[in-house]
């Protein structure tokens, strides 16, 4: 079993799985169903969204919270001195 999950890259650097990473394997699987299913080209544009903020999303370059900012049009004000 570990060979299998060495193999798919599931391990960490010390050998031991990665919650990181299994959770990046299972949304990977889930959208490649989910694309199987549903795609076409009227739904094209919105799953190239969706898609680019679960990778965004899961390789932490973006927040929940930043996204909420972008959508409501907020920007948090930093103390200045």
């Amino acid at each position: 079993m570990k060979e299998l999950l060495k193999w798919f890259g599931l391990l960490n650097e010390k050998g031991e799985p990665s919650g990181h990473k299994y959770t990046s394997f299972a949304a990977t699987i889930m959208i490649a169903y989910v694309h199987y299913k549903g795609l076409n080209k009227e739904t094209a544009t919105t799953f190239l969204v969706v898609d680019w903020l679960m990778v965004m999303l899961l390789l932490g370059r973006v927040t929940f919270s930043q996204i909420l900012e972008l959508k409501n049009g907020e920007k948090k004000q930093t103390p200045t001195e």
